[in-house]
């Protein structure tokens, strides 16, 4: 919700300002992907994973826009009601512009929850940006697959004209006639006077070229699909962008991890407590660090023996205190 319907709600607190409310997301750390507690899949696990990719576009505070990734890993689905199912054992996954640790974050989770080698292929469906692709070299096994979603946007964009080559271009595709597909496309150019239009359609047919092969996976087995645009909807844009706003990139960074840690079953109040004893953990080390410091230099008569050990690295002072004691 809205930091304002946040205060509306809470008002017995004594927090009646919309920034405090901000403040404490923005000061607290990222939630990390891994932050909620790993499921053991590895007795159970499928010969076939799925994940899947999408990106949320978010308006910044500085009149510019930017993208928040989100990608999810799942076992396939199950009906709930006609028409309706339901992701089996799906894990949430975000970040702004890092693809490395992004893809890094996912790899980990697919190695720690499951039993790779009973694992016969990944399927990695998205729209075919170039940082969706770039999963399929982190992750073991992965297939890249195009969604159905994009494709048919494509098909419509390049024929939305000319109704009556929709269903030819489309069947073509489907039978992996590639010849015939781009056959079709050079007579809908040509037969096409706005040079927008053409345009256009030579855009859908780089698109469904440079996707060819992630296309035809969509005939593979065991192939179900892919829903990421309403993942997107869900997990990111409800917050994020569904209504005129502007983020700063800390709070959007922020914000869309809690979306994902949500998402994931975390716990707010035992996440923020963790981060509070890390905190509180680390203040008290640094404490005794400088007393033991400042106790080594009323001995060494103002110098610590052996600086040159405390700045190789990152040292606490109890160790560089102990070991110039030993003559290291």
């Amino acid at each position: 919700m809205s930091y304002q319907r946040t205060v509306d709600l809470i008002a017995h607190s004594g927090i009646t300002s919309k920034t405090s409310v901000m403040n404490v997301v923005k000061e607290s750390e990222p939630i990390p992907n891994d932050a909620t507690e790993l499921p053991n899949r590895k007795e159970e696990t499928p010969s076939i994973l799925y994940i899947e990719a999408d990106e949320d576009h978010v308006a910044l505070q500085s009149g510019k826009s930017t993208i928040s990734k989100i990608v999810y890993v799942h076992e396939g689905r199950k009906p709930l009601s006609k028409g309706r199912y339901q992701l089996m054992n799906k894990r949430y996954f975000t970040a702004q512009g890092d693809n490395e640790a992004l893809w890094l974050d996912v790899a980990n989770y697919l190695d720690q929850v499951y039993d790779m080698d009973k694992v016969q292929v990944v399927y990695l469906s998205g729209d075919g940006a170039s940082w969706i692709k770039e999963g399929t070299k982190w992750i073991v096994k992965s297939k890249y697959v195009l969604d159905r979603f994009h494709l048919s946007k494509y098909i419509k964009l390049a024929t939305a004209h000319m109704d009556y080559a929709r269903e030819p271009l489309t069947k073509y595709i489907r039978k992996g006639m590639k010849k015939a597909v781009f056959d079709l496309f050079k007579v809908i150019i040509k037969n096409t006077e706005s040079e927008s239009k053409k345009k256009s359609i030579r855009d859908a047919m780089t698109y469904i070229r440079n996707n060819w092969d992630g296309i035809q996976r969509q005939k593979a087995k065991g192939y179900v699909g892919c829903s990421a645009e309403g993942h997107v909807s869900h997990v990111l844009s409800d917050r994020l962008s569904s209504r005129p706003m502007g983020w700063s990139k800390k709070g959007l960074l922020h914000m869309s991890s809690m979306r994902v840690f949500q998402h994931n079953g975390g716990n707010f109040y035992e996440q923020l407590l963790r981060g509070h004893n890390a905190t509180m953990t680390e203040a008290r080390i640094t404490k005794l660090d400088n007393r033991v410091l400042n106790k080594a230099k009323q001995v060494s008569g103002g110098v610590v023996p052996n600086v040159s050990f405390y700045l190789q690295g990152k040292k606490t002072g109890t160790s560089v205190v102990l070991k110039s004691f030993r003559g290291l």
